[in-house]
């Protein structure tokens, strides 16, 4: 999950599109256990799959790797930079989101609760593997798992009606998916369409269980009058504003129980559309890998951001390098202290050249390509001296790892530079701005040849 955004996000596009299949395709066409099933997976694949991520870019596996450096908003190297977060943003909405989802949480909670005090204080009576507990203070009868919940027996003919419908709850695993569906729907409470699949599934938890009723042998109408009174308490000659309640739909369902038979084309369908999605949500990019910045573009920018302006225009002032640190290699100490070049005023190499087929860059070579009779170290902590922390992002408490990715060709010179992964404009055009004013390299050889050679490159900007 790159941000709780993106999951809230992707949540409600997955729970709208399960929803609407259901609608469509499910519901009305197929079986109430194909049904029941469908909308328990939904809920999962709703809740799973914006928490799925398969890269499928490329990008960072077929290039040589150089060593990350970290520049804190002084200037210096820092040493640890593996827990530093991709921006620097006050986390507002993941505050809201959980304090949200802790009161969500703890009315469930309460609900478990007050199941378990009902049944503490009721009447209990054992019926082979189903407790009966009776008490004056429900209102309407309910199961929860092997335990059905009654007030107090009054006509025994109701009663065993009532324990045959609540049974069937209990006897198809019912309880499990309402547990289910509340988690995930405390999880979701964000999504509305969590909700319709909730009150969905309810429906054909009920309509399985009315049907199991009648095929045992009560009367239909003698079955409607009982539920009508047992939820309601008066005549059905009064209910004429629950036309479109789910009771009503239970009645006229309870006129034919034959089922719809499910078909080849549905499931295939589904599982069609279920794998698109699947594969639209999980499968993501790294954000930036489209999108190439050029010198031009990138000097077109700078000046209209006077922010930026400010920190790339005027000269470095001299400053003492003390330690760079160099992920995965060998630490090189230097201390000196020098004036540095306007690195602005270097003329950065063309970008966005067109590569000839048989250019292909290459990842393994026999030579590296070197900088300045150095090796990958010598370019890193050149890099290291002319970047600096953008005042922009100082004064917006921004901060994360920039993911560059430039290309050394066969004649030396850097071209090709773009972010792979990005953490913000500022941050993104500064790291740019230095390595596409990097001198010439001295070019890799592949069997004795000059080749072009892919390298990326990781700076990280971190704010102490």
């Amino acid at each position: 999950m790159e941000s709780i955004i993106s999951y809230l996000i992707e949540s409600l596009l997955c729970g709208a599109l399960f929803y609407l299949m259901f609608a469509l395709l499910v519901s009305g066409k197929s079986s109430y256990n194909f049904q029941r099933t469908y909308l328990l997976i939904s809920s999962i694949c709703t809740l799973v799959f914006p928490l799925i991520s398969i890269p499928v870019n490329s990008a960072l596996t077929f290039s040589l790797a150089l060593p990350e450096i970290t520049i804190v908003g002084k200037g210096l190297a820092g040493a640890n930079s593996e827990n530093i977060a991709e921006t620097g943003s006050f986390p507002i909405v993941e505050v809201v989101y959980f304090s949200i989802l802790t009161i969500f949480l703890l009315v469930l909670i309460i609900q478990l609760l007050g199941i378990l005090y009902t049944y503490v204080r009721g009447e209990k009576s054992r019926r082979g593997e189903i407790v009966v507990v009776s008490n004056k203070r429900i209102s309407s009868p309910f199961s929860f798992f092997n335990i059905i919940f009654l007030r107090d027996e009054e006509d025994q003919l109701e009663s065993e009606c009532v324990i045959t419908h609540e049974k069937a709850h209990v006897r198809r695993g019912h309880s499990f998916d309402i547990i289910l569906i509340s988690i995930i729907n405390t999880i979701q409470w964000f999504n509305p369409f969590i909700y319709l699949i909730k009150k969905s599934l309810v429906s054909v938890h009920e309509y399985q269980a009315d049907k199991d009723v009648i095929m045992s042998g009560y009367a239909i109408r003698y079955y409607q009058n009982l539920m009508l009174y047992s939820l309601f308490g008066v005549s059905p000659l009064v209910a004429n504003r629950l036309n479109n309640s789910l009771t009503i739909k239970r009645l006229r369902k309870m006129e034919n129980l034959n089922e719809k038979r499910n078909r080849a084309i549905m499931f295939v369908s589904v599982i069609l559309m279920v794998s698109t999605l699947f594969f639209v949500v999980s499968c993501k990019t790294n954000k930036g890998t489209s999108e190439v910045i050029s010198a031009d573009t990138l000097k077109t920018t700078i000046q209209k951001a006077d922010t930026v302006i400010q920190s790339v225009a005027k000269p470095i002032e001299e400053k003492t390098v003390n330690t760079l640190v160099v992920t995965g290699m060998k630490p090189i100490k230097k201390t000196t202290t020098k004036s540095a070049e306007k690195v602005s005023d270097a003329t950065p190499p063309r970008l966005n050249e067109k590569l000839e087929e048989e250019e292909i860059p290459f990842t393994v070579v026999e030579v590296k390509p070197t900088f300045m009779e150095g090796d990958e170290n010598t370019f890193t902590k050149w890099v290291f001296e002319r970047l600096q922390y953008p005042e922009a992002a100082k004064n917006g408490g921004i901060q994360g790892r920039v993911i560059l990715q430039f290309l050394v060709t066969e004649t030396g010179k850097v071209t090709n530079v773009k972010v792979v992964r990005g953490v913000d404009l500022s941050l993104d055009q500064e790291a740019v701005r230095v390595v596409a004013s990097s001198p010439d390299w001295t070019p890799g050889k592949q069997k004795g040849k000059n080749v072009a050679v892919r390298y990326t490159f990781p700076v990280i900007f971190q704010l102490r």
